[in-house]
């Protein structure tokens, strides 16, 4: 597997199937496995967590703590536009005087 990225699937080549888990009787990807087992624990944590608040009065600020960090582990990460410096101060030029690019 010289020169492979980790993490691609390597369908049609001959380490494939090194890349491939069997489950359920069948072979997937590891990286579907794995995302999924991620998953379903995230939101067991979670459901768990909002039982707990509901329902108990003990531990609040473990269970807030895991929900919120659950939470922010779910959602995606925010990405920023790079753009050259040139770019950016001539988009900007442009409207501040009215014209679109």
């Amino acid at each position: 597997m010289e020169g492979a990225s980790p993490g691609t699937d390597d369908v049609g080549s001959e380490t494939g199937s090194v890349n491939r888990w069997k489950c359920c009787g069948d072979r997937y990807p590891r990286m579907e496995i794995v995302f999924l087992a991620q998953a379903v624990m995230l939101y067991v944590v979670v459901v768990a967590a909002i039982l707990n608040l509901a329902l108990t009065d003990s531990h609040t600020t473990m269970w807030t703590a895991l929900l919120s960090s659950s939470l922010g582990y779910m959602l995606p990460h925010p990405k920023t536009h790079k753009s050259s410096v040139g770019e950016r101060s001539t988009s900007h030029a442009r409207s501040a005087i009215g014209q679109t690019p």
